[in-house]
This record gives structure tokens, C-alpha cells and sequence, in this order.
């Protein structure tokens, strides 16, 4: 892939409304009612099924494949399937080729549960179904109601499906200031408001405080309740109940809860729990937390999308960075001499041009035509609208200097002189970075970001200059009648304005909306670091993306930044990767 000879030709594109998922040659649309094969030569269809009710919406998923060399009990287990999670709290297993409905679990007893997120224990073995946090109605709360349970987590085998056990988070056993909980390659991880994030072993959790075991489909007589294990309404019995603090295993302190496990040996990754360190990710032995050569990991992003980092689920010890324009596949490896320290060293890199303007790129009867061409029209359309508001200064200050009126008196004339000079300073840059065939690609890669936002930026300062110019004018011409008695003239020119409002959100809304933008072409460098060269010697070559990268509805679906890994937002809930 990373020779220089190798050319990548796209050959399918498709577009959604809804987040986009994959999963191992999968493609799914449509919240999983669409699922496209893309292993082929050319993407075919699996199945199609007709959009569900809102009361059946699926909320997350999982991919379950068939381990090698086991017996199960089914013909069905051994083919692929999917679990999925509907908003009705009930768990489904589909047939990954054809969408039938395999099983069915109903999670949520008799307790106000609203089960949300998936996510692997033990890849391919233990699944974990987690609710979104329990929090009290504010009258409730007003009116003296305690809850303690925060979380609810069911833990499953996988194929054939089992139930282990369901167990609650209680904040008389964890603390008040819990924000989130998860669980992952044996461990119970939970996150507190202040950054703390603290370890526990999930499988002695488990041994300690099991009441009682329960298979599916069995019949029960629980805490007064009579029912069948995983049927409606009775859903699974709450059968782990934690009485004391498990012993810690580890603590550690981290911006926004952000903390992942992986790697072999073990490593966590953390961002340091200070806002002046976001965005650096420090890479640590969880052995003895010492933090591995090149260990700190700071992309210094300059656009509105963050970056962000994981573990590739595979045990190679690969670590996956990702920015606006980048892609860092870094690996762990062994510092030479010395067994006992790890290093980061990276592998390769992919750098993505994204390249954009305003509405040029983005007419659909203009993606026929070559980028190229495009940019030099982009270039000539901008170059011709700053020589136009040169003129239009130049005219504007001989005519106020012939009637003797001061210059740069007022906001419109501050605004408007403003805009003009990072105008022609947006227009230098664009010239010297993207036009012309000088700049090298992470410097393209660096400064787009800032390109498109400055653009932006200019044209709605533009927009408002204007509005406050034909306001200033009627305000100083109309005298009789007067502007406040609404002449024809006044009418005329706010209807003028308004037509300038609608014309500026129309451009933003094209600029913004991802099925706006022009279809990738070869824009995508691969730069692969070629070990043992004294000046690490980097080999590029082209490729062509297959679907646009800047997609913002483009879910990234993996196991790897979805499921395994863990990364958690501020508000307590899993941030999606």
C-alpha cells in the first residue's frame, strides 16, 4: 500500500442522512435497517429492511463472529451476527448477512432502567450492556428523594448467549462524585467528576458478590418476583449486588475522565488532568506507570475538530492517532538494551488534503471538472472580488475627502477596512500554500483548518459590514421624509438587507452541510517511515480516498475506538469515536 508506484481508484460513494457504521467488511445505514457488503470488487447489498418505528430504534451494536475450534449448540452461532440495543431496552441478535431476528432479551425488570451502550469485556467472549446515568427528575429531588444507584451493567457470554449476572453502581459504595463506569479486559473502570479515574478487577467483583446465578429462560422467584429470565416484562434479575468497596487496583488522575487500556505489555493512555495539557495524550506502563520513551503525544491541532487516540484491538501493541488531517499509526515497542522500557515509534502516517472554498467546490455541476481548474477559478473569483473592493475603498475615501467628510469615523468604516486587509492577506496565503506547487503537504495539512475557517470568518464579516453600510447611508440621506416614516426608498433598501441575510446563510449552510461537499479525488498522501536509514528517509505515495474524509455524519464504527477502548466526556456519558 505504502510503494510509490501503488494508485488507489475510488469506485463506490454513497451518502446518508444518519451516522454511517462499519463493522468488518460491513457497511451499515439507516440506524442497521441497510447493510452493504464491501469486500467484493464492487459494494453489494446484503439486505434491506423497511424503516422501523421510532420505538424500535437500534442505539448501539456490536459484531459478533464465530470462534474457531468451539461447539456450539446452534447452526446459526456459526455464521456472523449482530447484537444490537433498541430504545425499548431490548437486546437482539440479528444474522449479520440477512438481518433476521435470531434472539430477543428483554433487559429492563421492574426498575426505571434505559439501557444505551455495548461494549466488549473480553472481545468476541464477554459483552457488556450499560444504562445511561440514573438521575432524578428535579422535583423529585426538590421534594427530598434519594438515589443511590447511578449505573446499571448486565454481562453477557457470547455464543452461545448466557447471562452472568446484572450488577449496580451505587454511590454509597463508589462515592457521590461518580460521572461513569465501564468495563474492559477484566476490569472495572470508574470515573469521577474531579478527573480521577480508579481500577478495580471486575472477575473477583463478580466471584465476591454473586447471589445468585441465572440462565436464560429460566424461571425465577426474586425478591417477591416471579418471571422468566430475559422475557417481557420481567426482564433480568439484579443479581450482583456490591455491599463494600472492591480492594483498588490502580488510580490515576485525567483531563475530562479520558483514560484507555491496551497494548502489550499493558499500557493506559491519559491526558494530564490540567486544560492547559488538552490534547496531549501521555502514553504509560501500567505495570509501574513510568511514561514510555516518546510517550507524549501532542498533534497541536489547529481546527475545531479534536484529535484523538486509541489502541488497536489487535494485541500488536499499535496505537491509532487521529487529527482533522492526519492519521498517526504508532506502535510499542522495546527501547534496544534495555527489556524492561517500552518506546513509541511510529509506523506510518496518512495525511489527508482536504481541500475547500465557500460555494466553488461545492456546485454539484462543477465536480466534473478537474480540482485544479476549480482552484484556479476559486483563485480568479476572489482575486477579481478583491480588486473590486480596493476600487470600491479608494472610491469611498476620494469621495469623502472631496465633500469633506472625516474618514474612519464610524464602526462600518473599522469593520469594513478590517475585513478588506485579512481579505487580501486570506487571498497572499491561499495563493502561496494551495495554488502553487511549493508548500509541502503538512503544511497544506496544518493550515487548511484555518483557511476555511478565516474564510468564513471574512464572509459573514463581510455580510454584516454591508448591512451596517446601507443602514449608515439611510440614516444620512433620507431627511424628508424622514428614515423612521418608512419611504419607499427605506423599504426598498431593508428588503436589500434582508435578501444579503438570506444570500450569507445560504452560502454558510452550503459550506457546511457534508452532501455539499465535492467528491474526494486523489487527495490522500501515505508516508511510511523506512526503519534503519540515518535520515529517516520517508517513501510517499497517492491514493484515492474511497469516501470523503471530512464527512462530519461519518460515524467511525470500530471495535477499536467504540468498543474496547474507553474514552468518556465530562457529562458522565461515552463519548462515541
Amino acid at each position: 500500500m505504502c510503494q510509490e508506484s501503488t494508485k488507489f481508484k475510488n469506485v463506490w460513494t454513497t451518502h446518508s442522512a444518519s451516522p454511517i457504521a462499519y463493522e468488518r467488511g460491513r457497511i451499515y445505514m439507516d440506524n442497521y435497517q441497510c447493510c452493504i457488503s464491501s469486500i467484493a470488487q464492487a459494494p453489494r447489498i446484503l439486505y434491506q429492511k423497511s424503516k422501523c418505528a421510532k420505538s424500535e430504534k437500534i442505539e448501539d451494536a456490536l459484531l459478533l463472529e464465530c470462534p474457531l475450534g468451539e461447539m456450539l449448540p446452534s447452526p446459526s452461532d456459526y455464521k456472523a451476527s449482530l447484537i444490537v440495543l433498541t430504545v425499548q431496552n431490548w437486546l437482539l441478535r440479528l444474522s449479520a448477512d440477512s438481518g433476521e431476528v435470531l434472539e430477543k432479551i428483554y433487559l429492563a425488570g421492574s426498575c426505571c432502567k434505559s439501557f444505551r451502550y455495548l461494549s466488549w469485556d473480553t472481545p468476541q467472549e464477554v459483552m457488556v450492556v450499560k444504562t445511561i446515568q440514573n438521575k432524578l427528575p428535579a422535583a423529585a429531588r426538590q421534594a427530598g428523594i434519594q438515589q443511590s444507584v447511578l449505573f446499571y451493567l448486565a454481562v453477557f457470554q457470547v455464543l452461545p448467549l448466557s447471562f452472568i449476572g446484572m450488577l449496580e453502581i451505587n454511590k454509597k459504595i463508589f462515592g457521590n462524585s461518580v460521572t461513569d463506569v465501564a468495563v474492559s479486559n477484566g476490569i472495572l473502570i470508574v470515573m469521577y467528576s474531579v478527573g480521577l479515574v480508579r481500577l478495580y478487577n471486575f472477575k473477583a467483583i463478580l466471584e465476591q458478590f454473586m447471589e445468585q446465578p441465572f440462565d436464560l429462560g429460566q424461571e425465577f422467584n426474586w425478591n417477591g418476583q416471579v418471571g422468566v429470565v430475559g422475557k417481557y416484562p420481567f426482564g433480568l434479575p439484579c443479581n450482583i449486588k456490591i455491599t463494600d468497596t472492591p480492594p483498588l487496583l490502580f488510580e490515576a488522575s485525567s483531563l475530562e475522565n479520558a483514560f484507555q487500556i491496551g497494548g502489550y505489555p499493558w499500557h493506559y493512555i491519559i491526558t494530564p488532568n490540567k486544560k492547559k495539557h488538552k490534547g496531549v495524550f501521555h502514553i504509560c506502563s501500567l505495570k509501574d506507570n513510568t511514561l514510555a520513551k516518546n510517550g507524549i503525544q501532542d498533534m497541536k491541532c489547529c481546527s475545531l475538530e479534536p484529535d484523538w487516540i486509541y489502541f488497536h484491538p489487535d494485541m500488536s501493541g499499535r496505537i491509532i492517532h487521529v487529527g482533522p488531517n492526519l492519521i498517526k499509526v504508532l506502535k510499542l515497542k522495546e527501547v534496544k538494551n534495555r527489556t524492561d522500557q517500552m518506546e513509541i515509534a511510529e509506523d506510518f502516517t496518512i495525511v489527508a488534503n482536504r481541500e475547500n472554498s465557500i460555494i466553488v467546490y461545492r456546485l454539484p455541476w462543477t465536480w466534473k471538472c478537474s480540482k485544479l481548474l476549480m482552484k484556479f477559478i476559486h483563485a480568479g473569483l476572489n482575486t477579481v472580488a478583491m480588486i473590486l473592493a480596493i476600487v470600491s475603498m479608494v472610491a469611498a475615501f476620494e469621495y469623502h475627502n472631496a465633500q469633506k467628510i472625516p474618514n474612519m469615523y464610524s464602526l462600518h468604516s473599522w469593520i469594513g477596512l478590517t475585513a478588506l486587509i485579512f481579505y487580501c492577506l486570506q487571498l497572499f496565503f491561499g495563493f502561496a500554500v494551495f495554488l502553487l506547487p511549493f508548500a509541502p503537504v503538512h503544511l497544506r495539512a496544518l493550515l487548511m483548518p484555518i483557511h476555511v475557517y478565516s474564510g468564513l470568518t471574512i464572509f459573514a464579516t463581510v455580510i454584516a459590514t454591508a448591512l451596517m453600510g446601507i443602514t449608515e447611508k439611510l440614516l444620512f440621506s433620507l431627511r424628508d421624509p424622514a428614515y423612521s416614516s418608512s419611504p419607499p426608498e427605506a423599504t426598498f433598501v431593508n428588503c436589500l438587507g434582508l435578501l444579503l441575510v438570506v444570500f450569507g446563510l445560504l452560502i454558510l449552510w452550503m459550506a457546511s452541510r457534508p452532501h455539499w461537499k465535492r467528491p474526494p479525488e486523489e487527495n490522500t498522501k501515505v508516508l511510511r517511515s523506512i526503519g534503519g536509514t540515518a535520515e529517516g528517509t520517508e517513501v510517499e505515495s497517492t491514493m484515492t480516498s474511497s469516501s470523503n474524509a471530512d464527512k462530519s455524519d461519518l460515524k467511525i464504527n470500530t471495535e477499536a475506538a467504540r468498543k474496547q477502548n474507553l474514552k468518556f466526556d465530562e457529562s458522565g456519558q461515552r463519548s462515541t469515536m
